[in-house]
């Protein structure tokens, strides 16, 4: 079973010149090219009767073979079971500023700790990947629950 998150809906459908998408407080609204409101898609929806749109509009403003890609597009979303439409958030390992100033990040790789300076190049670690460095390093189990600082799309 194909699965379709949410910002892969966004980013497929911004991919066709005659329609965008934006994601909003919890809504993915689908626009045409000039900005006509389409279709509102609430992330948990599931089926097809549960999208808001504007039909008459939706069938006007685009050919067959743009409104067969967008159905696709979106039949494959509904598919998609809820909890696996959300990227997985990601962290870094805060560590202690340098004597500049600097943050530094914690790394972990094949068995060995060291430091990282700036967050660009500091590893970033999934909430599963976190658990297992917690149990492969069990006397660090509370540091790494302070340290972790969520990713943010810089």
């Amino acid at each position: 079973m194909v699965r379709m998150k949410t910002n892969e809906l966004i980013k497929r459908i911004n991919q066709n010149r005659r329609m965008f998408a934006e994601f909003d407080d919890g809504t993915i609204s689908i626009c045409d090219d000039a900005g006509k409101l389409l279709l509102e898609i609430r992330s948990e929806a599931t089926n097809w009767l549960e999208i808001y749109g504007m039909i008459n509009n939706f069938y006007d403003c685009f050919g067959k073979r743009s409104r067969e890609y967008l159905s696709a597009l979106i039949e494959e979303f509904l598919e998609t079971p809820l909890k696996e439409r959300f990227p997985e958030k990601k962290y870094r390992l805060r560590w202690l500023n340098d004597m500049d100033g600097d943050p530094n990040y914690a790394d972990y790789s094949h068995g060995i700790w060291f430091w990282k300076t700036h967050k660009v190049n500091a590893k970033t670690y999934t909430e599963k990947e976190l658990q297992q460095l917690k149990i492969n390093n069990p006397r660090f189990a509370s540091a790494i629950d302070v340290m972790k600082e969520p990713v943010e799309d810089d």
